[in-house]
């Protein structure tokens, strides 16, 4: 994603959403805090914030005493954003701001903590966004970035359906396309993501007191205590996946390079449709997954 990146033409506001808000916990949020160095009363920036998923979350645990800024350039998702923190009455501690992350609209050494959650893989030029982070933190300041290591959607044991593997194979087609053509990724090698490189960017950028941390969120909408959700889950899970292959369908550039046939494509949507029916009517211990690693440090004083 670099600075003129309109995310939103790939991913909607509800799509992007709906792809986040199940992966972060109340058991979690202690720890997260912990790992990426925020305290009470800070004023915290979370950078590339979307429609403010993360922001909302990490609000939510820091209380209404710490200043919470989340930035993106994308209109949409700000705009989205700004609506989402007056339905949770987060109003008093929050601020969305549409800014281009490598021009902060910050003073120098005004912030006293600063993070993101899966921006700093997806940029272009890494070494003048943590610049442009570290000319506006604080000396001593806290600096952390934070990402997916892996998320999909496995399929179920429960489901014995050729047509659904067939499936399958399809969305890992068009996930490699997103991969290989939509996203750059500054730190895969191969098909990994280095950590290490992530590091060393850190490193080599003098940040102090270097760490590497990470929890493990599972969610599936046939635990027990997800009862009450379970079919919007699967609602919102539908449009996740369908919207990543309309996206493909609508635009003759992507069609053209992607590899994939139309007719596959319509498969798939036709295949989405009848699984998201199939899971509403049985158990299928359909879970996600994504091991969640933070990478943090300090400004040095």
């Amino acid at each position: 994603m670099t600075s003129q990146f309109e995310w939103s033409k790939i991913q909607p506001p509800e799509t992007i959403e709906s792809s986040r808000k199940y992966i972060f916990n109340d058991d979690l949020l202690p720890s997260l805090i912990k790992y990426i160095g925020v305290k009470k009363g800070d004023k915290l920036v979370d950078l590339g914030c979307g429609t403010g998923t993360f922001t909302r979350y990490l609000a939510k645990g820091l209380g209404k005493e710490c200043e919470v800024i989340g930035v993106d350039s994308d209109r949409q998702y700000i705009e989205y954003a700004q609506k989402k923190v007056v339905e949770e009455d987060l109003v008093d501690c929050i601020d969305f701001i549409e800014s281009d992350v490598y021009n902060l609209p910050f003073e120098d050494e005004t912030i006293d903590s600063i993070t993101d959650h899966t921006l700093l893989i997806n940029l272009d030029n890494p070494d003048r966004f943590i610049k442009e982070e570290l000319r506006v933190l604080k000396k001593g300041g806290s600096i952390s970035t934070s990402t997916f290591l892996f998320n999909y959607y496995p399929p179920s044991r429960a489901i014995n359906n050729p047509e659904f593997d067939q499936l399958l194979k399809i969305q890992q087609k068009v996930y490699k396309f997103y991969k290989d053509h939509i996203f750059p990724r500054s730190f895969l090698e191969g098909n990994e993501l280095n950590i290490y490189l992530m590091m060393k960017r850190y490193k080599n950028l003098n940040i102090q007191d270097i760490q590497i941390n990470g929890f493990f969120p599972l969610f599936s909408p046939d635990d027990y205590r997800n009862k009450d959700i379970r079919r919007q889950w699967l609602k919102e899970q539908l449009a996740v996946h369908s919207n990543d292959i309309k996206v493909i369908l609508s635009n003759q550039e992507y069609l053209a390079i992607c590899g994939i046939e139309e007719n596959e494509l319509n498969l798939a949507l036709k295949l989405l449709e009848e699984r998201y029916h199939y899971e509403l009517d049985n158990t299928t211990y359909i879970f996600t997954n994504s091991m969640e690693v933070i990478i943090s440090g300090k400004k040095a004083n």
